[in-house]
């Protein structure tokens, strides 16, 4: 089978997972809102942070290297196993040793329980099958289906139940709890493994690992800052609002890109020998991902103010400009592919030169849009503040990442840049229609949505995106792109349902249409 046969069988398994896995995060979300008060997930968003920052400071990338390397053999996935169990100690001791200076910081005891209790919980994760991996690096993700909705399932369920029962921030934390513990249940049933002590491969590991753990510390501290600076300067309250927002500005672009994404590393890994092809192949998933990130994050943000009011209630109101805006700049983020293309390559030091440089825009920006919204006042202020500094950081940063791009690969700026105008532009079309002609039409002026409007809002946004970007693709003299593979994939779909409906038909090879 070639490598884009079996990318495309891999995205495949994992857009199934992501479909399941999306649905039940969502309806956990929902009730979760419904049973429970921002402040409590503000109260969970700063332990949750702390506790990724050092979990990031400890990160070692096994799994990545096993990918990365050529002929992994038993020793390997022995030292994985070895060193990603000696990680989960050092890190349950570090959150532990923290707990009480976190909670001091922020003037509430209720985090030095909730981190004590994360602490524990750090210790299964270095239990896992490394043996995992093997599906991963054959671009086989059947049991990723398997795994990613089993333990979603067991942490909706737990955290459901716990909200229900306890009705405080302690159904947020023990439903992570329990989907980690089932998630390493099933890793062995999945990937069958006797677990043995052992470092004899550390050295090859660790020489492709090291830098990749440099560079996610610093995207961690990066990504995981928001949270900390701004759980000093707001309420717990207006925290949990911008963590929720956070989460669900980000769950369609992360849900819908992921079966793509989390193929991209492997396929790029097996073909990192040829760059003609590598090049070809890195334009073809750019362009893909460009023509589903946009219209996500766009659509979304059209409909965020109905979809809030609808799903979350009253309360959650004010959070609807910041996703709004987040989901803008998400969408934007996802338009480049420089991680998994760099960690093919294996330019891992290259990778933390860059998230070095990403922090040292992202933190002043983000620092000094809270400022601003401190002159102007209040917390909702100073969070929008917050969020349009992150949004000059990430229009930098990526822009940034298509020059490093260009000189890995030499594929030049404007190639990149060329592959998002299409989708931009129908994206804009989409969002000017849902916002100004269709939403007014469907939804009215009554301020209470139904779910059957909102569903129609949605469809009609996607048939108008479908339009638009065919319209400019046709304007654009069809190249050889996104828009030409997906009509190919039409084709052949259409073409496999013809050929089985035949036999059902009675027909022929010559009756066909």
């Amino acid at each position: 089978m070639s490598n884009r046969s079996l990318v495309m069988k891999g995205a495949s398994w994992i857009a199934l997972a992501r479909i399941f896995v999306t649905l039940i995060g969502l309806a956990s979300t929902l009730i979760l809102a419904r049973l429970l008060v921002p402040e409590d997930f503000g109260l969970v968003a700063i332990a949750g942070a702390v506790t990724m920052v050092i979990a990031s400071i400890t990160e070692l990338s096994l799994a990545q290297a096993l990918v990365q390397h050529d002929d992994p053999q038993d020793h390997h996935y022995d030292t994985a196993w070895t060193l990603n169990n000696t990680r989960s100690i050092l890190l349950s001791v570090l959150i532990a040793a923290s707990a009480h200076p976190v909670a001091t910081a922020y003037g509430d005891p209720r985090l030095l329980t909730i981190m004590l209790f994360l602490a524990g919980t750090t210790l299964i994760d270095g239990l896992q099958s490394p043996r995992l991996i093997v599906f991963q690096r054959n671009l086989v993700f059947w049991q990723e289906f398997a795994l990613s909705v089993t333990e979603k399932l067991a942490g909706f369920i737990a955290g459901v139940t716990a909200a229900i029962i306890l009705e405080n921030y302690w159904a947020l934390i023990l439903g992570g709890a329990a989907a980690r513990i089932v998630r390493c249940i099933a890793s062995y049933i999945f990937a069958p493994y006797r677990p043995r002590i052992g470092l004899r491969g550390y050295k090859e590991l660790l020489s492709f690992s090291v830098w990749l753990t440099f560079s996610k510390t610093v995207q961690m501290i990066n990504w995981r800052a928001d949270p900390l600076i701004l759980g000093a300067a707001i309420q717990p309250g207006a925290l949990g609002q911008y963590s929720m927002s956070d989460n669900l500005a980000g769950m369609p672009i992360r849900e819908g890109l992921g079966p793509i994404r989390q193929t991209l590393f492997p396929a790029f890994s097996r073909i990192k020998n040829d760059m003609p092809r590598l090049c070809a192949a890195y334009l073809r998933a750019q362009g893909l991902l460009c023509v589903l990130a946009l219209p996500i994050g766009t659509g979304f943000a059209a409909v965020a103010e109905p979809a809030v009011r609808l799903m979350l209630g009253e309360a959650w109101i004010p959070a609807v400009p910041m996703i709004q805006a987040l989901a803008l700049i998400m969408a934007f983020e996802a338009c480049e592919g420089y991680q998994p293309l760099a960690m093919a390559l294996g330019r891992t030091k290259a990778m933390f030169g860059r998230e070095m440089r990403a922090f040292a825009v992202r933190l002043p920006l983000l620092i000094a849009g809270m400022m601003v919204g401190w002159q102007v006042g209040g917390d909702f202020a100073i969070v929008m503040g917050a969020i349009a500094g992150r949004g000059v950081a990430s229009l930098i940063n990526v822009t940034w990442n298509m020059t490093l791009i260009q000189k890995m690969t030499g594929i030049t700026l404007v190639r990149q840049v060329s592959v998002v105008i299409r989708p931009l532009i129908a994206s804009a079309v989409m969002f000017v229609l849902l916002t100004y002609v269709l939403a007014p039409h469907l939804l009215g002026t009554s301020g209470d949505p139904d779910l059957a409007m909102l569903l129609l809002l949605v469809v009609a946004g996607i048939a108008v995106y479908v339009a638009a970007l065919l319209v400019a693709w046709v304007a654009s003299g069809r190249p050889s792109s996104a828009e030409a593979e997906a009509i190919r994939m039409l084709g052949s779909l259409r073409g496999m349902v013809v050929r089985k409906a035949r036999p059902a038909l009675g027909g022929t090879e010559g009756n066909g249409p």
